[in-house]
C-alpha cells in the first residue's frame, strides 16, 4: 500500500482547521453574549460569568460549534456536488470526524450536542443523532460522487480521528 504524503498533509490541515474553526464558533457565541473567555488554540475557559446559568445561552454557546461543523459539512457536500473533488469530500469527512470524536467523548463526558440537547429540554443524544445522521448521509452520498471505496474512507477517517485527538492535546 502506497502512502500519499500530500493526502496526509491535506487531511491533517483539514482536521486541525476544522477543530480550530469549531472553537472560534464557540468564541464568537460567547462574545455575542458579552462573556469573557480565555481562548486557546483548541479550547477555551469561561472567565466572566464563571458559569452559564440560562438554558438558551447554554444552547447557543454549546450548539454554535456543532452548528458550525454541520454547516462545514453541508457546504462541502454542496460544493462536492457542484464540482467533483476529493478536497471537498475530505472537508466533509473532517467535519464528520470531529463530530464523531465528540460523540465518543459524549460516552464519558458531555459533548456540545449533549449540552445543547439538555439545555433545550430534549433527550440528551437528540442533537448527536441529528448531526451525525445528517453528516453520515452526506458522507455516503459524497463517497459515491467521488467514487472512493469504503475501505479508503475508513483509512482517511481513522487518520482524521488521530489528528483530532493529537490536536486536542496541544496546550498553547
Amino acid at each position: 500500500m502506497k502512502i500519499n504524503l500530500s493526502l496526509l498533509i491535506q487531511l491533517s490541515i483539514f482536521g486541525c482547521l476544522s477543530y480550530f474553526l469549531h472553537e472560534l464558533a464557540h468564541l464568537f457565541a460567547h462574545y455575542s453574549l458579552g462573556h469573557q473567555v480565555d481562548f486557546k488554540i483548541n479550547h477555551m475557559t469561561l472567565i466572566i460569568p464563571e458559569t452559564i446559568n440560562t438554558p438558551w445561552q447554554q444552547a447557543w454557546v454549546s450548539g454554535s460549534g456543532a452548528l458550525f461543523s454541520f454547516a462545514q459539512g453541508g457546504i462541502a457536500f454542496y460544493l462536492l456536488k457542484k464540482r467533483v473533488s476529493i478536497v471537498w469530500f475530505n472537508v466533509l469527512l473532517s467535519a464528520f470526524s470531529l463530530r464523531f470524536a465528540a460523540a465518543l467523548l459524549g460516552l464519558v463526558k458531555s459533548s456540545d450536542e449533549i449540552k445543547t440537547s439538555i439545555a433545550m429540554g430534549l433527550p440528551s443524544y437528540f442533537w448527536t443523532i441529528v448531526v451525525l445522521g445528517g453528516l453520515i448521509l452526506m458522507l455516503n452520498s459524497g463517497r459515491k460522487v467521488v467514487s472512493i471505496p469504503p475501505k479508503q474512507v475508513l483509512g482517511h477517517f481513522l487518520f482524521l480521528l488521530l489528528v483530532t485527538y493529537l490536536f486536542s492535546l496541544i496546550s498553547v
